[in-house]
């Protein structure tokens, strides 16, 4: 019998491409929600390659990018499977599949969209990867304990971020019978002991959130006086939505009060990730710093202010210099 010309044969890899793409292009047109935006990025090769070794987790990986990474796999994968099995049966949860994972499974469709870049795993390994990895996040925020030697740069890297939607997916599904009341409010003990500048106070936190990460950065801007995002229009004096000058400068002093402690920032630097969150404060604030500010008029300053002009003789006061 001859011998078929391997070249007439389709590349086997290529029809296994066609087989998942459609039929992950099948689940994202079957489910109807809003898509939502990506805010799980990859960080660029052009600063991981300097130090890789602070953009890589070195002790556990969580989500599609990083949990198969073969250090952290190894090292974690066990203590990943004995937390799973530790709540299941706290839960008393018999049917892992069908209570939790097949509800996660059903959510990955939506969850590819949040990654910056292209899952390539199907759908079932993807439920998986974050019925796993969500249990074990799950029960490290709602117990968590600073002595236990956990890596925290780990946790708060930016590519091992599990979405908040697994989270509560996840949550609701262990709480089925007894009801659920999951928020935000999560992320609070971990991100008070680690956010390295202060947190806003509880009633002020997001109440929407991505992950993690999210949660900390708006915290953080949450904790900032509102004089910092209020319009340019705000601050012209005489109409209702004015500020009293003692009231700025109360709120400029609160700002100076948090800025302090950027002092643990410089003696323990904290991950990249945080130190991103912490120019992107800086960066509002230049932000604003640009926006025209109109200064109310001398006499409504002394008015409201208490402050007192006098006329000065030519040759006294500020002069005009080159």
């Amino acid at each position: 019998m001859a011998s078929i010309d391997p070249s007439l044969i389709s590349d086997p890899t290529e029809q296994k491409w066609v087989s998942e793409i459609s039929e992950i292009l099948k689940h994202q047109l079957e489910i109807d929600v809003e898509i939502p935006p990506v805010f799980i990025f990859k960080i660029p090769e052009t600063i991981t390659t300097e130090k890789p070794e602070s953009y890589e987790p070195q002790h556990i990986g969580f989500g599609p990018y990083n949990h198969f990474r073969p250090g952290p796999y190894a090292k974690m994968e066990q203590k990943k499977l004995a937390v799973l099995q530790k709540v299941l049966q706290y839960h008393q949860i018999k049917d892992f599949r069908l209570t939790v994972l097949d509800k996660v499974e059903k959510l990955v469709p939506v969850i590819r969209a949040c990654y910056e870049m292209f899952l390539q795993d199907d759908n079932s390994s993807m439920g998986w990867v974050f019925a796993i990895d969500g249990v074990f996040l799950l029960n490290l925020f709602k117990n968590y304990d600073p002595t236990k030697g956990l890596s925290v740069p780990d946790v708060m890297m930016l590519e091992n971020q599990i979405p908040y939607t697994v989270l509560m997916e996840i949550d609701e599904a262990l709480h089925s019978s007894s009801g659920n009341n999951f928020s935000p409010s999560v992320f609070r003990s971990f991100s008070e002991i680690h956010s390295p500048l202060k947190l806003c106070s509880p009633s002020q936190a997001p109440t929407r959130v991505e992950h993690l990460l999210h949660y900390m950065y708006h915290s953080i801007i949450n904790n900032f006086p509102a004089i910092f995002y209020a319009s340019p229009e705000s601050f012209v004096c005489g109409t209702p939505s004015s500020f009293d000058l003692a009231v700025c400068a109360e709120e400029f002093n609160s700002v100076m009060d948090t800025l302090g402690d950027v002092s643990d920032f410089v003696n323990k630097p904290p991950p990249a990730e945080i130190v991103q969150l912490y120019e992107k404060i800086i960066m509002s604030l230049q932000k604003f710093s640009t926006n025209k500010i109109i200064f109310p008029s001398a006499s409504k300053l002394e008015a409201r202010a208490g402050f007192k002009f006098v006329v000065l003789p030519k040759d006294k006061g500020i002069v005009r210099t080159r």
